[in-house]
């Protein structure tokens, strides 16, 4: 099997998710890690899950509340956490950062409570939480 014809999508799939394997296949050739023939079941799961995410979102948008609705923002749930573990396997988005160690955790809170404790969505060490005291006054 020569490269290129290693390249193309399954004759399965239908034209639209053709389409998103080549853009997949793309995406990876300019990241500088063109896909290996190994992946080519990755990308077309990937593809699939992310169009099967499409279908979904447009079907939970009609359905009844609470019947068929949340079973289909289950269905959602599951497919985006399938979907974000292939782009991931695949490399096309970077792993999840490891936990802090004991050390830096304790550095955080240090450096936390130094600034006063306040945290908040503008803040790059922040939680993104905000909390109802005021940042302390500039002294």
């Amino acid at each position: 099997m020569t490269a290129k014809a290693a390249l193309c999508p399954p004759t399965w799939m239908k034209r639209a998710e053709k389409r998103e394997f080549r853009r997949v296949i793309a995406a990876r050739s300019s990241l500088g890690t063109p896909v290996s023939e190994a992946e080519l079941d990755t990308v077309a799961d990937y593809v699939l899950a992310r169009l099967r995410l499409v279908e979904l979102r447009d079907r939970a948008a009609k359905a009844e509340f609470p019947n068929s609705y949340l079973k289909i923002v289950r269905a959602i749930e599951a497919t985006t956490a399938t979907s974000r573990r292939l782009a991931q396997d695949l490399r096309l988005i970077a792993p999840p950062a490891p936990a802090l160690g004991k050390k830096a955790a304790a550095a955080l809170a240090a450096e936390k409570a130094a600034g006063g404790g306040w945290d908040d969505l503008l803040h790059p060490g922040g939680t993104g939480r905000f909390r109802t005291a005021r940042p302390p006054a500039p002294s």
